[in-house]
């Protein structure tokens, strides 16, 4: 590395922060320096030394993301958001995904079989599985942050939640106000006790409103399930005046089997889905949407975790963030009234 300092006519700090990618960091390391220092760099064939970085200063500057699903929308967006905060960093981002079965060989990140140890670990509604796995071990390996917007919440993990029950509760009181009276609730978990967080919340507003509660039960939450079941369930049912979905993924679904079926939204069934992905405008009839506020939850949690490397004595903090109804075609009656 001096070496490359020598060759570029700067210090061994600026070639330290240009080559690890850190130059934003450093608000006085010009285009041109840049430059001179990747060539040298190139002209000497040097790179980095990882292993010799992590021996001397005990860190790897590699922070995990703990997902449960990497084949949603939702989830991609808040791995992109995660990475937006972390690569203007001098850390690197790696991602495993948990299965329902924490014990699973395929839990690399549990099975601490990660490529490289981890300065930090963000869980993506994954913060319970990796505290019981980590203290059933009697170790911790690298700090935690929880956040999500369901099992977020661990009491002596540091977390940043979204409060989709309060979502739901407004998006179900939506779907009354227009004039909805047999509102569905289409999710993947219908045991009576005890019920998920967004069913439950449902279930107390109509029941609180003296409406019927009506669960379509799914057996996963994403388009074709949906798109299946949903249409079965309507075909022997009949169809609710207003369905609220677990997910957008799941509101996609049932939009199309809506569509199959020759029944009309918003005029004959009002459709509100969870989330805010954005596939959700982009439909004849754009779907209304509870909106997680996902770039504010990834900010707050990277902020957590780099206070929690930094000072691991710090008290535990628990910060709960608001989601937004948006109001959409799908739930928007013309002249007010309902057919």
């Amino acid at each position: 590395m001096s070496q490359v300092a020598e060759a570029a006519g700067v210090s061994q700090s600026t070639v330290s922060f240009v080559l690890n990618g850190r130059e934003r960091a450093n608000g006085s390391i010009s285009p041109e320096t840049k430059r001179r220092v990747q060539e040298a760099a190139e002209h000497l064939g040097y790179r980095p030394n990882r292993s010799a970085r992590a021996l001397v200063t005990g860190r790897s500057h590699l922070i995990g993301l703990c997902v449960r699903n990497l084949g949603l929308s939702h989830y991609a967006n808040i791995i992109q958001r995660t990475e937006d905060q972390i690569r203007v960093s001098p850390f690197h981002l790696l991602i495993s995904r948990w299965d329902s079965d924490f014990d699973s060989p395929e839990n690399r990140l549990l099975e601490g079989l990660f490529p490289w140890p981890l300065d930090g670990v963000l869980a993506l509604e994954a913060g319970e599985v990796l505290a019981k796995h980590w203290e059933e071990k009697q170790k911790w390996p690298a700090p935690i942050v929880s956040m999500g917007g369901t099992r977020y919440h661990i009491e002596n993990l540091d977390s940043v939640g979204i409060d989709l029950p309060r979502g739901i509760t407004q998006a179900t009181k939506h779907l009354m106000e227009i004039g909805c009276r047999r509102i569905a609730f289409i999710t993947s978990q219908v045991a009576p006790a005890p019920r998920e967080q967004r069913a439950h919340a449902y279930e107390t507003f109509m029941e609180q409103h003296r409406l019927q509660p009506e669960f379509i039960a799914i057996d996963h939450q994403n388009r074709s399930t949906a798109h299946r079941q949903v249409k079965q369930y309507i075909t022997q049912h009949g169809c609710p005046d207003g369905l609220l979905c677990i997910n957008d993924e799941v509101a996609l679904g049932t939009y199309r089997a809506l569509c199959e079926l020759k029944i009309n939204v918003p005029s004959d069934v009002a459709l509100i889905g969870c989330d805010g992905i954005e596939d959700t405008l982009y439909l004849e009839c754009p779907i209304t949407t509870i909106v997680q506020p996902v770039e504010e939850m990834c900010r707050i949690a990277w902020e957590f975790l780099q206070q929690r490397i930094e000072n691991p004595g710090l008290e535990v903090r628990h910060q709960l963030l608001m989601p937004e109804l948006a109001v959409r075609d799908s739930s928007q009656f013309f002249g007010g009234n309902r057919k």
